[in-house]
């Protein structure tokens, strides 16, 4: 029976190679988990359930007794074999031999992490949280997708975090419109450095106002 936590990991392992979560629940009766729908472009459109999709999926028909095929096949090829003369291969000298590559710490610390982040965005999703296109910017995250929070009344949250580092971002927009990632930190202190400078500059209206009820009362005297 599959757990939370492996359906988390099932649904963030589609979702980082381009499948897209959908608001849809498994028809399934006693299955709520969220459909995907394969990635953008690819025909035919399908979804699945990443709980149940060995059970929904058509299945492939196997031989009622596959150890009475296997051994008709092995009959039929040993007449085969009788009837056919046997063919001489001869051997190619100096040929290049394959070597597996050995893996690297580098590559398997990014594996460690990508697994590391499918398995908590599996999580943010089934909480409702939104995984977006944006990637965190810090150098020791590899690729990594931020996510962004449920907001009431169906407005989008404008943070973005990342299940890796935990950093929080929100998107600035220059003069150019051109958008970049900023931390959520730096950014409060910005508007209230910006909200600061905007009440320094503003005049004083109170001596004005002193000035003008110490003139109309003297004059009132006189």
């Amino acid at each position: 029976m599959a757990t939370i936590s492996d359906i988390s990991q099932a649904l963030g392992d589609y979702m980082l190679k381009g499948w897209v979560l959908t608001d849809q629940s498994c028809t399934t009766p006693g299955c709520t988990v969220p459909l995907v729908r394969s990635p953008k472009g690819r025909t035919p459109i399908t979804t699945i359930c990443v709980r149940c999709n060995s059970r929904s999926s058509p299945a492939v028909e196997l031989p009622a007794n596959p150890v009475a095929l296997s051994s008709d096949v092995s009959t039929e090829s040993q007449h085969s074999r009788s009837s056919t003369p046997p063919t001489e291969f001869s051997e190619i000298p100096d040929s290049p031999t394959f070597i597996p590559l050995e893996e690297s710490e580098q590559s398997r610390r990014r594996r460690a992490q990508s697994d590391q982040a499918s398995s908590e965005i599996g999580k943010k999703l089934l909480q409702g949280w939104a995984m977006l296109g944006d990637e965190c910017p810090n150098e020791t995250c590899y690729g990594v997708p931020l996510v962004r929070p449920p907001k009431a009344g169906g407005e989008k949250d404008p943070r973005k975090e990342c299940v890796i580092c935990g950093n929080i971002y929100v998107t600035e927009v220059d003069w150019a419109g051109r958008e970049t990632l900023v931390p959520y930190h730096l950014k409060t202190l910005n508007d209230s450095k910006k909200q600061g400078d905007r009440a320094q500059t503003q005049p004083s209206q109170a001596p004005i106002l002193n000035t003008v009820c110490l003139f109309s009362f003297g004059h009132a005297q006189v």
